[in-house]
């Protein structure tokens, strides 16, 4: 009899090791198996004592037997059986006691951690009150996005908090659970504005980064009004991952003091990343830019309003082409937006359905000429395919391959996005996939990368503060530094605005003739031969045009118009302004010819002196200095 009770234990062994073999490949918790695994083999390894009159109870039938055992169990996983009484039915059957043997000490430690997960949340909780960090990142949210942020930052001096998590902490994927213990990260159920930071705690990050941009506004807005009452002595920066001229407009006018808040709409900073590192310029065919943008969701949308600023160069004409399943919405859309967009730049809609031979006729009439493709459809496979299609195509237009144009494909899952790099990473056709979770979630990308500190180092440069960085000593100095960074930080225009005119610096620097692949591998000498060409004043002038063209179209792709000398005489009489905001209206929205006409115009009605042109040719004069100030952060 205990020979066979001795093989169904051996059963639920083999069972149990399966399971949890099973249960951790799938990143599931194992303790529920384990423990159900060891009762039952401890019941079933017992219960013949029990049933042949051993221990205390005597010979009983299989209903007490049955009690007993389970009794039996439960003293077993809390580590008070004695040994002995086991010890007297099982002397001719050793297999079996050094089983149970085995059992008697894993019980006890399997009902441990058991009872340890269902009291994970005050165990994290426990942890965060002792986390004695200088430096603090919260996330509003547990996510696969909050999470590829939090190990992009990957410093162990900081501290890492995920809150709102609803589930239970003893149901979190394994693998997940992992990655956070990799970062020492901490697991909270309240929000981010119920945390009470510790008093080491002097720099706090927040990053609203839920699914839902309405939650993360909320939240956000939540958040500072705690700030104002409890946190005003700590460093805070708050990231809202959101998006649109209401969220501009509704944090704008938060009051901020010491407290930044930084819009992150990860679409626009992929397309800004993707001009930055591979510019359109990489393929200048017979001084003509020509961008080929394959589907105008809302990437598409984003990657038409970039090129229209960023494609303005010296010598070299700019062509849109825009394919879509419903061009006209798309046009229409982009019109409602930017209502000026299309005055100086030649945007073609053209639809087609690129799983259809119409998608060819298209490309035979309009692009055959593509020097840049974007491919930006819903569906990652889709993009796939049509960057398969688009590579066929152009190697049939031009065997010899010196004309070809570079394709990017936004793939955003990170396995099929890597596997694609690999394959065309050694093919003459440069194939490039953009925009995986993983690259766009990286704080290096969105937080802290060269193209924010080059923008920084633009708006300094504005504000005539760049040349005084080496002397921040000086109390005066000082101020003013923090007044232009203040400034930088309190409206969402101004960042954008630095980061168009510094990611233009190195199309600048290619019209100028200095070599240089992307922005991400500037050096020192670069900036050596700008300076030296700077000492050209007929390509210092044409310099200073080619910035106004630039930050025309980049008004314009903001959804900014013209403003007449009526209409600012009307409203400074109000604002004390020459521009509107409200409005987006512009009286330097003007070709450089009317430039000078314009600023006596606004100089009259400022009663001050107002030099537009001025403006442009000082942001020439300091390019080398921002790009140096940027390299030296």
């Amino acid at each position: 009899m205990v020979l066979i009770f001795f093989g169904v234990a051996i059963v639920i062994l083999l069972v149990t090791i399966l399971l949890t073999v099973k249960e951790r490949l799938n990143g599931q918790r194992i303790i529920k198996v384990l423990l159900v695994g060891c009762s039952l083999m401890v019941g079933v390894l017992i219960f013949p004592a029990y049933c042949m009159g051993y221990g205390e109870a005597g010979r009983g039938d299989a209903l007490s037997s049955g009690i007993f055992s389970f009794l039996y169990v439960l003293r077993t996983l809390a580590g008070r059986q004695p040994l002995g009484i086991t010890v007297d039915y099982i002397q001719d059957y050793m297999y079996v006691k050094w089983l149970l043997y085995v059992l008697f000490i894993a019980g006890p430690v399997i009902t441990a951690g058991f009872i340890i997960s269902f009291f994970g949340s005050f165990v994290e909780n426990i942890r965060f009150r002792m986390m004695r960090k200088a430096e603090i990142h919260v996330f509003s949210q547990l996510n696969e996005a909050s999470l590829l942020l939090a190990e992009s930052i990957n410093d162990n001096k900081c501290g890492y908090v995920f809150c709102n998590y609803s589930g239970k902490i003893s149901d979190l994927d394994e693998k997940i659970r992992k990655r956070i213990k990799q970062i020492k990260g901490v697991i909270l159920k309240g929000t981010e504005t119920e945390l009470k930071f510790h008093l080491d705690v002097l720099k706090i990050h927040v990053y609203e980064i839920a699914e839902s941009r309405t939650a993360n506004e909320k939240n956000a807005l939540a958040f500072m009004e705690r700030y104002k009452k409890d946190l005003q002595k700590k460093s805070v920066e708050v990231a809202v991952f959101a998006s649109g001229s209401t969220t501009e407009v509704m944090f704008n006018s938060v009051e901020k003091k010491n407290c930044r808040i930084r819009i992150i709409d990860e679409v626009k900073y992929t397309c800004y990343s993707l001009l930055f590192d591979f510019p359109l310029y990489h393929n200048i065919n017979r001084n003509k830019v020509s961008v080929l943008v394959v589907g105008a969701g809302t990437t598409g949308k984003e990657m038409i309003k970039a090129v229209s600023w960023c494609g303005q160069m010296l010598d070299a004409d700019l062509k849109i082409s825009v394919v879509d399943l419903d061009a006209e919405r798309a046009k229409m859309q982009l019109l409602k937006e930017c209502p000026e967009i299309f005055l100086e730049n030649k945007i073609g809609f053209y639809q087609a359905d690129v799983t259809r031979n119409e998608f060819k006729e298209v490309l035979d009439q309009y692009c055959r000429d593509a020097t840049y493709i974007v491919i930006a459809l819903k569906e990652d496979d889709l993009n796939i395919d049509t960057a398969t299609y688009l590579k066929m195509y152009y190697e049939a237009v031009d065997f010899s391959k010196k004309d070809m144009p570079m394709i990017h494909l936004r793939v955003r899952d990170t396995v099929k996005n890597e596997r694609i790099m690999r394959v065309y990473q050694q093919d003459d056709f440069h194939i490039n996939a953009f925009g995986s979770i993983e690259k766009v979630f990286s704080h290096k990308n969105l937080i802290h990368s060269n193209l924010e500190k080059m923008a920084l180092a633009s708006h300094f440069a504005y504000y005539q503060v760049l040349d005084k960085l080496k002397h921040q000593d000086d109390p005066r100095i000082k101020a003013d530094i923090q007044y232009a960074r203040d400034s930088y930080n309190s409206e969402e225009y101004n960042q954008r605005s630095s980061f168009a005119s510094a990611l233009h610096i190195i199309y600048k620097m290619h019209d100028c003739g200095v070599a240089i692949s992307s922005g991400t591998l500037l050096k020192r000498e670069h900036i050596k031969q700008l300076r030296e060409k700077l000492q050209d004043s007929d390509l210092r002038d044409r310099l200073a045009q080619l910035e106004h063209r630039r930050w025309n179209a980049f008004m314009r792709s903001e959804g900014y118009s013209k403003a007449s000398i009526d209409a600012v005489e009307q409203y400074f009489k109000y604002t004390k302004k020459p521009s509107n905001k409200e409005a987006k209206l512009h009286p330097a929205i003007v070709s450089w010819e009317e430039l000078d006409f314009v600023s006596c115009e606004v100089s009259r009605i400022e009663n001050k002196s107002e030099d537009y042109k001025a403006v442009d040719y000082f942001f020439i004069d300091h390019m080398c200095e921002i790009l140096e100030a940027a390299m030296e952060e």
